[in-house]
């Protein structure tokens, strides 16, 4: 009998569970306990459960796939092979190769398979609180709400990134069945592909359950199950809101379901997370640009990623000019968007944005190779998280600012509102686009259209390079709203663009599945690329089969 990778680890860990639950508890504690100790004793469970943030970490925030999602959403742009950049960054767009022997197969695995552990070690946990209460005896009622309250958070950011990143993913809680009364796996398992927008369903109703518990209880976050960041309860709670206002706008992938989200619930929640002064009440860091920001802390080992790591080192990736310049005065850029792609090269802008020279820095030509395309090259370098990647990987990584939830709740006023522009979505523009950008300040009188351009522009300005396909998730449904004096669209995916990932390779192997994937002609893509005459006969044959570039990785 064959059993799919995901469920062999849900399974081992119900069982487990269940001979846990038969072992007298007085068990002595030697050395490192056993598997059946930890989820027989609550102290321990404790512990266990502590590591589970970063399991999601390992998952969504390192390079597989943060640094092929950014360049796959122009926010950055990279020709060298590593990590599926240059496959799924050229043109015209490719499908993803979802095969086991593809070398950056793991660009799919990485994520399906750290999440779904964290999934499976919470369950745990949850199936003690509710199954076996005994062995939380001795401890406090908070400590026990805030495992249950934990759990339930990592269940909401782990089956919010699988809704995100995946087309289909499996839903699996504590009380799901695994088990038969002899103890055998039940075959064949008791759940099923569910689509993204359950999967996302679910999510936002763990989120809804850590709150209500955090908020019926008092408790605080040791700093080491978020790393640097010793939450208390009311900051606990600020943190689950913001993460479910995150997941309730980055799932679409279309602009009807875009436009279709419960905006008044959007608008309300970005609203408490503003005023809770969850992001006013963070220690800034070190280095520049950490103000008003929730931040975790790289270690230099374990703790870091891949947008604050390489996505600050300019032979690796660069900062696309698509997402930066919109306001440059030369009259390079609309020339630079509204060509052939085949023609595009860098340039020096003249840009009146402050961030392009305090954020962003001229570094100089590209090191990459021209062969695989020019469009890819570009002089400018992402550096707010310069700091932590001078200091070796150590110090803060800005995970997410107060503009995130600015602009989610200034995007939900102008939808509720359209055509009215209130003048609060302009004041929260303009704490970004004035304060920091030293551009004209927004005003009502704008319009609709151009205020609702400068809210997703400041958006993607001040979410460059935090969290991990964040401009991705965001970019593929708000649609090409950007327009050039010529009336050229541009700012949404490039078409042929994925919208969503398929389930890995493997596990379909194992579910004895075929394989189907996204991308180019195939599954579902972004609707927008380069008209065929835009290519050259020359340039088509090079992409058609890019020569790997090894780097040190």
């Amino acid at each position: 009998m064959k059993y799919f990778k995901i469920y062999i680890s849900l399974i081992l860990a119900a069982a487990m569970f269940a001979l846990a639950g038969c072992q007298d508890l007085a068990v002595d504690n030697t050395n490192a306990p056993s598997a059946e100790e930890v989820l027989g004793d609550g102290e321990d469970l404790e512990g266990f459960l502590a590591g589970q943030y970063y399991r999601w970490w390992n998952g969504t925030q390192k390079y597989d796939p943060p640094m092929m999602t950014g360049v796959m959403a122009n926010e950055k742009s990279a020709s060298w092979g590593n990590f599926g950049m240059n496959d799924m960054s050229s043109f015209p767009r490719a499908a993803f190769n979802n095969d086991p022997s593809y070398s950056d197969i793991q660009a799919v695995e990485t994520p399906w398979g750290n999440l779904y552990t964290a999934i499976s070690s919470v369950n745990d946990v949850l199936r003690a609180i509710n199954e076996t209460p005994e062995i939380f005896e001795g401890l406090e009622q908070d400590r026990i709400d805030r495992m249950e309250a934990f759990s339930r958070f990592i269940q909401g950011i782990s089956y919010g990134s699988l809704g995100n990143f995946f087309d289909q993913a499996f839903i699996v809680d504590w009380d799901t069945e695994l088990l038969d009364d002899a103890g055998g796996a039940i075959y064949p398992p008791p759940f099923e592909f569910q689509s993204y927008q359950d999967v996302n369903a679910f999510a936002m109703a763990q989120f809804d359950e850590a709150i209500s518990i955090a908020e019926n209880s008092s408790f605080s976050l040791p700093e080491s199950w978020i790393r640097g960041n010793a939450l208390s309860n009311d900051e606990f709670i600020a943190l689950a809101k913001m993460y479910k206002l995150r997941y309730m706008v980055t799932w679409p992938r279309y602009e009807e379901e875009r436009e279709n989200l419960n905006w008044e619930e959007i608008a309300d929640l970005a609203g408490e997370v503003i005023d809770s002064g969850f992001f006013q009440s963070r220690d800034p860091g070190e280095s520049f640009g950490h103000e008003n920001t929730f931040s975790v802390q790289a270690d230099g080992d374990l703790w870091w990623s891949g947008p604050h790591s390489l996505g600050s080192d300019p032979t690796w990736n660069r900062a696309y000019y698509e997402f930066i310049g919109r306001y440059d005065e030369s009259g390079q850029f609309e020339e630079w968007i509204e060509g052939p792609y085949v023609d595009r090269r860098e340039f020096t802008m003249d840009n009146p944005d402050a961030r392009i020279g305090t954020d962003f820095v001229n570094v100089g030509p590209s090191a990459f190779d021209p062969a695989r395309g020019e469009y890819h090259f570009s002089e400018y370098l992402h550096v707010r998280n310069r700091g932590m990647y001078d200091a070796g990987y150590s110090g803060a990584m800005q995970h997410s600012r107060l503009a995130e939830a600015a602009m989610y709740r200034a995007e939900a006023l102008l939808r509720e509102n359209d055509p009215v522009v209130l003048p609060e979505v302009v004041d929260l523009i303009n704490e970004t686009r004035v304060e920091r950008g030293e551009l004209p300040p927004a005003m009502v009188t704008d319009g609709w259209q151009e205020t609702f351009n400068n809210m997703r522009y400041e958006y993607e300005i001040e979410m460059f390079n935090t969290a991990g396909s964040l401009s991705y998730y965001y970019r593929r449904s708000i649609g090409d709203t950007y327009e050039t004096s010529n009336g050229v669209a541009w700012g949404g995916l490039t078409e042929g663009t994925p919208l969503h990932f398929p389930v890995p390779a493997e596990e379909l192997d194992l579910l004895q599945m075929p394989y189907y994937t996204h991308g180019g002609s195939e599954g579902d893509v972004a609707p927008k690329a380069p008209a065929e005459s835009e290519m050259s006969e020359r340039l088509k044959r090079v992409l058609s089969n890019p020569e790997k570039i090894v780097r040190e990785q």
